[in-house]
C-alpha cells in the first residue's frame, strides 16, 4: 500500500509542475508565460531550429536555468493552440 501511494504522489507531483499555469509556483516558471516569452523572440525571425529557441530563451528571459522537457511542454502548449509549426526541421509562427 505504501508503495502505490509514494507512485501516486509522485505521479501528482509530475503533474503540478506541467500545468498551463501553476499556482504554487512563480509566475515566470508557467507554461503560459514560458510560452508568451518565446512568441516574444520568434516574432524577431521568420523560424528557428529549437535548440537555438531555448538557449535565446535562457539568455533573455530565465531567472534560473529550465529544464529542456519543461521547454518543449510549452513548445507543445503552442502547438496545440495552433501559434507554431514545424516545417523542415525548424519552428515557425503560424
Amino acid at each position: 500500500m505504501l508503495y502505490s501511494h509514494t507512485i501516486e504522489k509522485s505521479y501528482q507531483m509530475e503533474y503540478n509542475r506541467t500545468m498551463i499555469i501553476e499556482p504554487t509556483l512563480s509566475p515566470y516558471q508557467s507554461l503560459y508565460y514560458i510560452g508568451a516569452m518565446l512568441l516574444t523572440i520568434m516574432k524577431e525571425r521568420e523560424s528557428q531550429y529549437l535548440f537555438e529557441l531555448y538557449e535565446e530563451y535562457q539568455r533573455r528571459y530565465a531567472k534560473e536555468p529550465m529544464p529542456y522537457k519543461k521547454f518543449i511542454l510549452a513548445i507543445d502548449y503552442l502547438y496545440i493552440l495552433n501559434k507554431v509549426k514545424l516545417v523542415d526541421g525548424k519552428l515557425r509562427l503560424c
